[in-house]
């Protein structure tokens, strides 16, 4: 199974199902499962495997499957012959290109996660800046009066470390939460433009996330991200 089948199997088995599934995709995914396409007097296509049940579908003019309905028929009849995103013989192959470095840089006031991506699995390091008296716990600490209670600068030195251990990236995607002061990726990126603008033309991206997403998660964001196959 291509990567172009393996993603029309995900798409009949998302949610919400898609309303715009090609049906030439339709199609070659059942003949890459094995299963005959026969074409009808009506229109219409016969898909059957090998000693099995048959499903027929009407040939859309459009080039598109016509409803919902239709999407929902072929997840049921596909599931019923075992076949989900999940069965081990439809797992996709996981491919991070030999020789390319690809990192998520999940960043934070107080601490920073970078993944580092590989086939089946991913490297993290955390970095935390210097603060020996916890100033940057809180926006309104008593000793941050002279920044008018919003968060004291950042210490040079953490953004010095973050882009050391960013700078032999080839691919990086830069995600984190909040906005405003409470947003440690302006401040990243402005460093980055004085101090290694060479790395800011392989950022490739930079989205917002919910805080509460697992390591796991933040790894699939960042292979569906840079177009990489994501095991199940």
């Amino acid at each position: 199974m291509n990567h172009q089948h393996r993603n029309t199997l995900d798409k009949i088995f998302s949610h919400p199902q898609p309303i715009d599934l090609p049906w030439s995709r339709v199609h070659a995914l059942f003949l890459a499962l094995g299963a005959s396409a026969d074409h009808t007097m009506q229109s219409h296509t016969k898909f059957r495997f090998e000693d099995g049940p048959s499903l027929t579908l009407p040939i859309p003019k459009s080039g598109q499957l016509a409803s919902r309905d239709e999407v929902t028929k072929i997840h049921h009849f596909l599931r019923d012959q075992g076949i989900t995103p999940e069965h081990p013989a439809y797992q996709r192959e996981v491919v991070v290109p030999e020789n390319e470095l690809f990192l998520v840089v999940n960043l934070a006031h107080q601490s920073s996660d970078i993944f580092e991506i590989h086939n089946r699995d991913a490297d993290k390091v955390t970095l935390k800046p210097y603060d020996p008296w916890f100033h940057r716990h809180h926006l309104d600490h008593q000793h941050e009066n002279t920044f008018a209670g919003q968060r004291a600068p950042e210490q040079p030195l953490y953004l010095h470390d973050l882009v050391k251990h960013c700078e032999a990236a080839d691919h990086l995607l830069i995600i984190g939460h909040g906005d405003g002061q409470t947003d440690f990726r302006a401040q990243f990126l402005a460093y980055v433009e004085s101090n290694a603008p060479s790395l800011r033309k392989r950022i490739s991206g930079v989205i917002t996330v919910d805080s509460h997403l697992s390591d796991g998660e933040l790894v699939i964001l960042g292979r569906e991200h840079f177009g990489l196959t994501v095991p199940r």
